[in-house]
C-alpha cells in the first residue's frame, strides 16, 4: 500500500495551486488581451495570487470556479461601478449555502453574460 506524507501532500498541492495560477495568467491574457495589454506581468501575476486567496477564503474549490472569480476583474467599469452590481455580487458570492459553482453559474448568467441596455446600465449607476 501507498502512503503519502502529509508534508509531501501539501507540497503536491503547493505545486498544484503554482501551475494553476500560472495558467490562470496565460488564460486571462487570451481571454482579455486589452486589460490584460495594459498591466505588467507583475500586475497580472499579483492579481492572479490575490484573487486565488479570496477564491479559496470564498469556498471555491474547482479550478474553473476561482478562474471565473477572478475573472470578475475584467468586467466592464459600468458594471463594476455599480452599486446594484457591487451589492448583487457580494450577497452571491458570500452565500454558502450554494456551492461555488452554484453561485459562479448564477453571476454569469444574470451578470457576466447578460445584455445591459444604456438605460438598465445608467440606472444601476444610480441605484445606492
Amino acid at each position: 500500500m501507498l502512503s503519502i506524507h502529509p508534508e509531501q501532500m501539501q507540497s503536491l498541492e503547493r505545486d498544484i495551486e503554482q501551475r494553476h495560477k500560472e495558467e490562470f495568467v496565460q488564460q486571462l491574457q487570451q481571454d482579455y488581451p486589452v486589460p490584460t495589454g495594459k498591466m505588467d506581468e507583475q500586475q497580472l501575476q499579483e492579481l492572479v495570487v490575490q484573487g486565488y486567496e479570496n477564491a479559496k477564503e470564498l469556498e471555491f474549490f474547482e479550478k474553473r470556479d476561482i478562474y471565473r472569480f477572478i475573472s470578475l476583474n475584467f468586467l466592464p467599469k459600468e458594471l463594476l461601478d455599480s452599486p446594484f452590481v457591487q451589492s448583487v455580487l457580494i450577497r452571491v458570492l458570500n452565500n454558502f449555502n450554494c456551492s461555488g459553482t452554484q453561485r459562479m453559474d448564477f453571476i454569469e448568467h444574470n451578470i457576466v453574460h447578460r445584455q445591459f441596455s444604456e438605460v438598465e446600465l445608467a440606472s444601476m449607476c444610480r441605484k445606492g
